[in-house]
């Protein structure tokens, strides 16, 4: 998954400008120093990339299911979840 969704995702200045401006409120109101500010754009970065690769997924997933046929032995299946 790392390298099919994570690796791809690109997270551009604008991007995360878009989302500095969105919650301005949320990282501001209780402080406002230098180390903070490092500290939010690394937060900020992680989560928009978490959001992406989570977009990313149901795709691939849909992709995935339409290029792989996916067959279940639900004999076999019922003995495994019994036990």
């Amino acid at each position: 998954i790392a390298e099919e969704l994570e690796e791809k995702v690109v997270i551009t200045p604008g991007i995360i400008s878009e989302y500095y401006e969105r919650n301005y409120d949320r990282f501001f109101l209780n402080s406002g120093s230098k180390e903070d500010s490092a500290n939010i754009n690394e937060f900020i970065i992680k989560h928009l990339r978490k959001e992406k690769v989570e977009e990313a997924y149901k795709d691939w997933i849909k992709e995935l299911k339409k290029n792989y046929k996916i067959e279940i032995n639900r004999e076999r299946w019922e003995e495994i979840a019994s036990s």
